[in-house]
């Protein structure tokens, strides 16, 4: 019954595929058509659960990000210390009105270049499985856990790692004559979420909760992607919506606070759950995913 339901629901998201622009075959990534959903959210925070509708556009979502893809970053950051990485800083500023006291919401870009040598300490905290938990010995070097999520990755380095990338492809295209790609980024709340929501289609036998997997062992979605709701949670793009009435501060108040969603093998296997961190954070249960803009 189940096997027939899943041919439904597969021809069913195909109609909603047919006649939409020509998609490309992105290596690691799979295509994610417009669409609309409910997102439910349960903060780990203070255990409300909120819910809203919401229209997405098509994009593109890479599964989660591996040890071995990460660690090619780290490496080039190492072999380069010299060199500039360029990204714009993103920061959301909580203005106070001087005359009325209200609270406002502004976000700002800075265009921001730092050097490699600079950040080489804060790109990742590489012995946290097993240093907390006891086992998974040289996790991030060990070429066996290639194709496992990498974790130990703070939001902004998570940032870093979408900027090398997009440079590093980009500069190749270049030198084959090749126009450039969009860039790659890590996904907004509403983006994972959505994702998130579609309809389970399989789930691996070789599942072992409280147990990291590899990133294409697990549960996997119509969309062709694995592990929203176990094996690790992850950064989003997003900001938390604040209540600024339960804030004093009279003057600007710069916010570095990120969301995190999704259940991981640490945590309730769960899709809904969301975390709000400091961006700087680094766990033995976080990792990442990109996304990238469908033309």
């Amino acid at each position: 019954m189940k096997s027939l339901l899943n041919i439904f629901v597969i021809l069913f998201y195909s109609l909603q595929l047919f006649g939409q622009s020509e998609q490309q075959t992105i290596v690691g990534f799979r295509y994610v058509p417009k669409g609309t959903f409910t997102m439910n959210v349960v903060s780990n925070n203070n255990n409300q659960t909120t819910s809203e509708t919401i229209a997405m556009t098509s994009f593109y979502m890479s599964q989660e990000i591996t040890n071995k893809e990460y660690r090619e970053f780290v490496e080039y950051a190492n072999a380069n210390p010299s060199k500039f990485l360029t990204y714009s800083q993103i920061k959301r500023i909580v203005v106070a009105d001087s005359i009325s006291g209200i609270k406002k919401d502004s976000i700002y870009s800075k265009r921001t270049f730092v050097k490699y040598s600079q950040i080489l300490n804060d790109l990742i905290d590489s012995t946290i499985l097993e240093r907390e938990v006891g086992k998974y010995k040289n996790y991030f070097t060990d070429t066996a856990y290639n194709n496992y999520p990498v974790v130990g990755v703070s939001q902004k380095a998570a940032t870093y790692y979408c900027v090398w990338r997009t440079e590093t492809e980009n500069n190749l295209l270049k030198q084959e004559g090749k126009p450039s790609i969009p860039e790659y980024r890590l996904p907004t709340e509403e983006e994972w979420a959505y994702v998130a929501s579609q309809p389970e289609m399989s789930k691996s036998n070789k599942i072992v909760y409280n147990t990291l997997s590899a990133v294409k062992i697990g549960i996997l979605n119509l969309y062709g992607l694995y592990n929203f709701s176990c094996n690790i949670s992850e950064w989003t793009a997003s900001f938390p919506k604040t209540n600024w009435s339960k804030l004093t501060e009279s003057k600007e108040q710069a916010i570095e606070t990120r969301i995190a969603r999704g259940g991981s093998w640490k945590t309730n296997q769960d899709i809904n759950l969301s975390y709000e961190l400091d961006q700087n954070t680094k766990t033995n249960y976080i990792g990442f995913r990109l996304v990238r803009a469908f033309q």
